[in-house]
């Protein structure tokens, strides 16, 4: 490990990845079944929820393939995941 530090860059996220902020309106939907990323979904079960547009009463933006999360209320929390089900 310590052979891989020599080589590591420092830097922003912003010089490594692209900011996407696609806004989507899970409610307008009502039917749609939608995989809801929440805090309390990743504390019970550390994986998304499956929720109907109905269900979900805000605004969300879309997770697309090969995206890191963030969480804006605990960004002191990290953990590495991915997840197979998104298209």
């Amino acid at each position: 490990m310590e052979e891989a530090k020599d080589e590591w860059e420092i830097g922003k996220v912003s010089d490594y990845a692209q900011h996407s902020k696609i806004p989507i309106k899970p409610y307008s939907t009502s039917e749609t079944l939608f995989y809801h990323y929440s805090i309390p979904a990743y504390d019970s079960s550390k994986t998304p929820t499956q929720e109907t547009g109905a269900s979900i009463q805000s605004n969300k933006y879309l997770v697309l393939k090969n995206c890191i999360l963030f969480s804006k209320l605990n960004p002191h929390k990290y953990e590495f995941r991915t997840f197979d089900k998104i298209d």
